[in-house]
């Protein structure tokens, strides 16, 4: 097996969700990467797009043939997830967050979202990513819940809903013939857009539209990167206690007030959260303030 992934991994930077897989799961993963050439969870949001032309052409029953009647990989028999398929619920509740797409060929895009967990809404989103055909066939999925291990489990389900519903909104667009005469249209279309965000809640639908999918931006995008990941470098390991003061003097570290409040919000639960874990690190805590400043260095 570990020869098997060897093999597959060459010049592929894997993510650190991978290396907490292990046994057969691992290496279906691995096999997946390297159909598609890289690891989903390994990119930045900055890899990906949001041009909703890049959303693939998925119908329902191209949902249908993925979620119940092609084959697992675990079992070898129609994955059959039935329950996945009233998925669409998720999706107009607004679980689904903005939809991100990257091109793997001229025929082929990974399109990747953060989804809501369905009964603890404060918890941090999951991650969720399909490969499909551009002409909708979906090849295979994932998402880092238990069941997504089985690429078939709600928050996929949710997604297909999502590309639905967008590739839905693409074909119904305006020809070239209709563009010209649709200003009058258009700009009623963008008011009737403008009205229903000034109501109460939030319309599934906005998670496809411009500008108003920022309000489906997950909570995690918006918070600072943490101090290990911005700061930290191998080499430093090696310096001496005054080369790290050197560098700790050109180091600025830039946060805003939303992004304090944002901090301060998702980490109450604090060991029960893994933002308070990442966010915490690197960083002087109140429990700690004494010993730093009784310390001697001589």
């Amino acid at each position: 097996m570990a020869s098997q992934l060897n093999a597959f991994s060459t010049n592929i930077q894997f993510s650190e969700y991978f290396f907490s897989l292990d046994g057969p799961t691992k290496h279906r993963y691995c096999e997946k990467v390297n159909e598609i050439g890289f690891d989903p969870y390994a990119l930045k949001k900055s890899d990906f797009s949001e041009d909703f032309a890049m959303i693939p052409r998925v119908e329902y029953p191209d949902i249908v043939n993925y979620l119940v009647l092609q084959t697992s990989w675990a079992t070898n028999q129609q994955m059959k997830a039935y329950k996945s398929m009233d998925a669409f619920n998720f999706f107009i509740s607004g679980w689904v967050n903005v939809l991100q797409m990257k091109e793997v060929s001229e025929d082929k895009v990974v399109v990747f979202a953060r989804v809501n967990h369905s009964q603890r809404a404060r918890d941090t989103p999951l991650k969720a990513w399909i490969l499909a055909e551009k002409n909708g066939i979906v090849l295979t999925g994932h998402c880092d819940c238990m069941a997504g291990l089985s690429e078939a489990c709600s928050h996929i389900g949710a997604m297909l809903f999502a590309c639905e519903t967008g590739a839905r909104m693409q074909n119904s667009g305006p020809s070239c013939e209709q563009k010209q005469g649709n200003k009058t249209h258009n700009r009623g279309t963008k008011q009737f857009f403008f009205n229903i965000s000034k109501c109460e809640g939030k319309p599934a639908i906005f998670s496809l539209i411009e500008p108003y999918n920022e309000l489906f931006v997950a909570q995690e995008e918006a918070l600072p990167n943490p101090l290990t990941e911005q700061f930290f470098k191998e080499e430093y390991m090696k310096l001496g206690f005054e080369s790290l003061l050197s560098k700790g003097k050109e180091i600025t570290i830039d946060i805003n007030k939303e992004q304090c409040l944002l901090i301060e919000s998702s980490t109450r639960e604090q060991s029960n959260s893994r933002i308070w874990y990442q966010q915490r690190a690197g960083r002087i805590t109140a429990s700690k303030l004494k010993s730093v400043c009784h310390t001697k260095f001589n």
